[in-house]
């Protein structure tokens, strides 16, 4: 197995990142799981890696989606007026939870489905003047992460709370910021850290990057530093850090950092086919999987833009510490 050069260009080089390596760092027998005429996104495996959940459908009418990893058995989970995206899996593989509004310009709300009864349904955060978005719960199950202008008008902060099912219990907001939008929590394996990105500027904001702080909010540590947007983070193991990114000379695609610092050590897809949300499967053994959404080979009508499809590909060329 080749593992990453301890030299490798840092995050925020001048000339951005380097290109992929052929030998180096890369995903392996990518497999495409939906074949879709509108865009199918955010995709994320279930907890033992046989399933995937993601969204999928025209903006005031998306729904949500489960699938088996080798594309079959595809069914809805919601199916209702509105827009229903960012699913996580409980840790249980039981449930999804997701953001959720009734209407294009209604506030988002935060509601948890079975995945093996949809009508088990619940909204668990809502508020007729408050944005709740992207749940993230903890891998023992214990806490609910998210982010939300909630006491901020159209300044978004991290929060979390404790989790009783689907009930939280008393909310506590994690970092406060004027000067960024902070967005898109997900839990390192052991539950002490969050990744996050921030768009810099509560308003126009030209960059977004990738941060990590402690589960408390402390220890905010700022991985990305070359211009661009550098979005959607979630944990690889223990060490390591995988998001989509793009600027004015890099298209968008898959990167992987490390999480202590940033130091880049490949880059996953090359840009070609707009790669974007990437989210991983670690199993307790044997390789590492990384969904995400791509513009590359879905059925596409005659003369329209090419949409998104889900999927995935196999880890290879680094070490994941579980």
């Amino acid at each position: 197995m080749v593992r990453p050069d301890r030299r490798a260009t840092p995050v925020g080089a001048p000339r951005g990142y380097p290109a992929p390596m052929g030998d180096g760092i890369r995903l392996l027998d990518e497999r495409q799981v939906t074949f879709g005429l509108e865009g199918c996104e955010h995709p994320v495996f279930a907890p033992d890696g046989k399933r995937l959940a993601y969204y999928g459908g025209a903006y005031g009418w998306i729904q949500l989606y489960v699938v088996g990893a080798d594309g079959r058995g595809g069914r809805p989970l919601t199916c209702d007026r509105g827009n229903h995206t960012q699913p996580a899996f409980h840790p249980d593989g039981r449930h999804v939870w997701f953001r959720a509004q009734a209407a294009n310009d209604a506030p988002w709300t935060i509601q948890r489905v079975a995945v093996d009864d949809p009508s088990d349904r619940a909204v668990v955060l809502a508020d007729p003047k408050v944005s709740f978005k992207h749940p993230s719960v903890s891998p023992d199950g214990r806490w609910l992460a998210w982010f939300s202008d909630e006491g901020s008008p159209g300044n978004f902060h991290l929060w979390k709370a404790p989790l009783d099912g689907a009930t939280v219990g008393p909310r506590a907001r994690l970092t406060a910021s004027k000067e960024r939008n902070d967005c898109h929590p997900t839990w390192s394996p052991d539950g002490k850290r969050l990744a996050f990105h921030a768009y810099l500027g509560v308003t126009d904001a030209g960059e977004s990057h990738v941060f990590t702080c402690d589960a408390d909010g402390g220890d905010v540590r700022r991985l990305t530093t070359a211009p661009g947007f550098h979005k959607h983070p979630f944990f690889v193991g223990r060490d390591l850090v995988v998001f989509h990114t793009e600027g004015e000379t890099v298209k968008r695609r898959l990167e992987l950092i490390r999480a202590t610092d940033g130091a880049h050590l490949g880059s996953l897809t090359s840009g070609r086919h707009r790669d974007k949300h990437p989210s991983p499967w670690v199993p307790p053994r044997g390789p590492t999987r990384i969904c995400f959404a791509s513009k590359r080979r879905g059925v596409e009508l005659p003369g329209d833009e090419p949409s998104y499809d889900v999927f995935w590909g196999v880890l290879d060329g680094v070490s994941v510490r579980r």
